[in-house]
C-alpha cells in the first residue's frame, strides 16, 4: 500500500512539474521579440525588456527594402553594450518625441554586424537620415541635446 501511495505521489509530482513547465514555455512564446526568431545576447534581451524604446527594431532586410522603395526615415544604429549610446539615449528620446512625425527605427549593430559594412559605421551611436532611400545626413557618437535637435530640425 505504501508503494502504491508513493508511486501515485511521484506521478502527480512529475505531471505537475510538466504542466508548470509547459505553462511557462507557453507564456514565453507569447512575448514577441522585436528580433523575431534570431537568437540574441542577454544584454540585448534585457534592454528590450526593460525599455519600450528598444521595441522599434528594424531588421536588416527591412531597412534594405525601405531604401529600395525610397522610404524617408531616421535610423539609430546602437549597441546595448555601448556607454555612449546609453548617454545619448535621453537626448534622443526627447528628440524622437518632439519630432514624432518622422519615421524612426533602431538598428542593433551589436546583433546585426553586417550593418557596420553596409552602412560604413565607424562606431555607435550613429544616426543616419535616409531620404528617397539614400543617406543624406549622419550624426556619429555622443552628442548634446542641442546637436541632436539640430539634426532632427534639419530634416523638417
Amino acid at each position: 500500500m505504501k508503494k502504491l501511495v508513493f508511486m501515485l505521489s511521484a506521478i502527480i509530482v512529475v505531471f505537475g512539474a510538466f504542466m508548470a513547465f509547459d505553462t511557462y514555455r507557453s507564456s514565453q512564446k507569447e512575448k514577441v521579440s522585436p528580433y523575431g526568431n534570431k537568437k540574441v545576447s542577454m544584454q540585448t534581451l534585457e534592454q528590450a525588456e526593460k525599455d519600450p524604446f528598444y521595441q522599434n527594431i528594424i531588421m536588416p532586410a527591412q531597412l534594405k527594402e525601405n531604401q529600395k522603395v525610397g522610404q524617408n526615415e531616421v535610423v539609430y544604429f546602437f549597441s546595448p553594450v555601448c556607454s555612449y549610446c546609453e548617454a545619448l539615449e535621453p537626448n534622443l528620446k526627447d528628440a524622437v518625441t518632439k519630432y514624432s512625425k518622422l519615421k524612426f527605427s533602431l538598428y542593433n549593430a551589436y546583433e546585426f554586424k553586417e550593418g557596420w559594412r553596409d552602412y560604413d559605421l565607424q562606431g555607435t551611436p550613429t544616426l543616419i537620415h535616409f531620404k528617397d532611400g539614400k543617406e543624406v545626413n549622419r550624426l556619429v557618437g555622443y552628442q548634446p541635446k542641442e546637436v541632436v535637435n539640430q539634426f532632427f530640425n534639419a530634416i523638417n
